[in-house]
């Protein structure tokens, strides 16, 4: 189901309001807001932290736009479908990576900032290792209740690992992410 088509979201929206789900557990695109964007090794910053530019930098590349204005259109319709099973009183549970005050985040758009604020969202973060991904990866599910399960930190022993591109043994739990 393409989301960023009008009338599909439209009948889904319409099939929620009409009660023929029990749960939603959505995990809108992260890629334009990651926090691996604007490092020397990663891709380029597509987003900023605060309005206007959480909703993408000016000058983007047209290539760069279209994936904001698609990342924040599905982060939108998103929160819509939150929005409708928290009015039927229906749980719902949202997944992203991890907030952090110095990067572009899902969490940071003024719109989920608002309704997590305004709705009293539960928030448990996990580290995606511990169900064994090779990376650490922060996550939050935010939603109408906590999640059971999960660790909150990661618990694999350090090692010595020689990390690209820099060259150097560095101590560490798991290989960076970025570039990956």
């Amino acid at each position: 189901l393409d989301l960023a088509d009008d009338v599909l979201f439209a009948q889904l929206l319409q099939k929620v309001r009409d009660g023929h789900y029990d749960l939603l557990l959505a995990s809108p695109p992260c890629s334009t807001f990651s926090k691996v964007r604007g490092r020397p090794e990663g891709p380029p910053l597509l987003r900023g932290v605060g309005v206007p530019d959480i909703y993408g930098l000016r000058h983007l590349r047209p290539k760069d736009a279209e994936a904001v204005r698609l990342g924040t259109l599905l982060a939108l319709r998103t929160l819509e479908l939150a929005r409708a099973f928290k009015a039927l009183g229906r749980p719902w549970v949202v997944e992203n990576p991890v907030e952090d005050v110095c990067a572009p985040s899902l969490w940071g758009l003024p719109e989920w900032a608002e309704f997590a604020t305004e709705h009293g969202c539960c928030s448990t973060d996990i580290v995606q290792c511990a169900f064994g991904v090779d990376y650490e990866k922060r996550t939050t599910f935010k939603g109408s209740f906590v999640l059971d399960g999960g660790s909150r930190e990661c618990q694999h022993p350090y090692r010595q690992m020689k990390i690209r591109p820099y060259g150097k043994v560095f101590r560490v739990r798991h290989p960076p992410l970025v570039g990956k």
